[in-house]
């Protein structure tokens, strides 16, 4: 089940929640329409009113993102939620960024995306990777630019990365797997801080818990405190597998070594 964020909320309240996915589109819709980031400024995609200050646009962003999960649990019998679009348009402020070579407004734009997700513990697909998106002709559709890749800034094929638009905003860590139930999920793509926790299931039945932390962040290795319990770290699969103490409250808090 689809909608944008402006359609009518869906009524299913019997929705067979193993077979139903509620999968939402969301944007920043004043960074979206106008292709300019304004860092004080954001937008109400529900009430269409503007939001002023960045304490406020993530509380407003936050909130926006939140009705999915009530009305996935409330209104449509629990089922699962997948934001199934969100992203930024790459061309901001009259494509300077092609010019400069200065991607820095996108990835402002797209944390604050991104943070919404996080803060509400969410799921989401990005829009959009376009294998040949150029920076003239954007995703060659409908005069969009929100490919998170495009040739024109991809200088050596061999690199995995190269390409990339605004990845250190794009590519952050999260939870693969969690032995118990998500609290709090807060990245700084800035410094690379990292904090996860959780809360023991309760029932016995714990296992480990998988993280994703990308070598991109994390080039020289991590640091890495825990609440409890102990942890081990696979650079190559990208990979933190922690295995929890005896506390209810689990926290994993990660930064770059050196």
């Amino acid at each position: 089940v689809e909608n944008e964020v402006e359609d009518v909320s869906p009524v299913w309240p019997d929705a067979p929640a193993h077979r139903v996915v509620y999968a939402p589109h969301w944007y920043d819709g004043i960074t979206l329409i106008t292709k300019r980031f304004f860092p004080f400024i954001g937008s109400d995609m529900r009430s269409r009113q503007p939001v002023f200050g960045r304490k406020a646009i993530r509380r407003s962003y936050a909130r926006q993102l939140g009705i999915f999960r009530e009305e996935g649990a409330v209104q449509m019998g629990g089922v699962p939620v997948l934001v199934g679009e969100i992203g930024i348009p790459y061309d901001l402020n009259g494509k300077q960024a092609y010019r400069e070579g200065n991607f820095s407004a996108q990835s402002r734009a797209m944390d604050r995306s991104m943070k919404a997700i996080e803060d509400n513990l969410l799921n989401c697909t990005l829009w959009d990777y376009t294998s040949d998106n150029i920076n003239q002709r954007g995703d060659r559709w409908n005069d969009e630019d929100l490919s998170i890749f495009s040739r024109d800034q991809q200088t050596d094929p061999t690199d995995l990365n190269s390409g990339g638009r605004a990845l250190n905003a794009v590519i952050r860590p999260y939870p693969l797997a969690t032995a118990g139930i998500p609290l709090r999920l807060e990245f700084d793509y800035q410094t690379a801080a990292f904090e996860y926790s959780f809360k023991d299931a309760g029932d016995g039945t714990a296992t480990s818990t998988h993280l994703f932390i990308p070598n991109l962040h994390y080039p020289r290795g991590i640091k890495v405190w825990l609440s409890d319990g102990e942890y081990r770290h696979d650079p190559a699969q990208q990979l933190l597998e922690y295995t929890p103490g005896k506390l209810d409250i689990h926290i994993i808090k990660v930064n770059p070594a050196g």
